[in-house]
């Protein structure tokens, strides 16, 4: 029971409580929501916000800050999505984008 309320006291008890509180009434609106297919979908649709997540928590770990995460997503996207439209491949075009998304964190760094 001790462990229940010092977890309730938490900073981070607040975010969890909103969350199930927002899964259960977009579930209660739209009943689909809570069909597997559906569930799997807003699984796969978080991936990358959830890497993006985890390599800034270290960020943050070490005491620094850094807000240029989504202009670097944002960046190597389209540097990746250029190279699709303009005929390249797929692995040209993931290459690149990794490629540009470390230099950039580089310079930043």
């Amino acid at each position: 029971m001790n462990r229940v309320k010092k977890m309730m006291k938490a900073r981070e008890a607040g975010s969890l409580l909103f969350l199930v509180l927002l899964i259960l009434l977009v579930g209660l609106v739209n009943k689909d929501f809570w069909q597997p297919a559906s569930l799997l979908n807003c699984l796969n649709d978080s991936v990358v916000f959830t890497l993006l997540a985890v390599g800034i928590a270290f960020v943050i770990l070490t005491g620094e800050i850094d807000v240029s995460i989504g202009a670097t997503l944002g960046m190597s996207a389209a540097v990746g999505a250029t190279i699709l439209r303009d005929g390249g491949s797929v692995v040209t075009a993931v290459l690149a984008a990794v490629f540009v998304g470390a230099v950039i964190g580089l310079v930043n760094g």
